[in-house]
């Protein structure tokens, strides 16, 4: 595995974005997997960059 430069990871970083499934997917595997374990919640958690200040606000009603 070769390494990467800071200027490179810093761009890829600043790039990275999620949809709205890819958010939900995880969530849902998140609650899968917990729940088979036995658990009630679940900790998920997402970089702020990643994620719209829309969604972050709770204000996507439009599903």
């Amino acid at each position: 595995m070769s390494l990467i430069s800071a200027d490179e990871a810093r761009e890829q970083s600043e790039s990275f974005d999620l949809t709205d499934q890819q958010i939900l997917d995880q969530i849902s595997k998140l609650i899968n997997s917990n729940s088979k374990a036995g658990k009630k919640s679940i900790v998920a958690q997402f970089l702020s960059s990643a994620v719209s200040k829309q969604e972050l606000a709770g204000n996507n009603h439009n599903r």
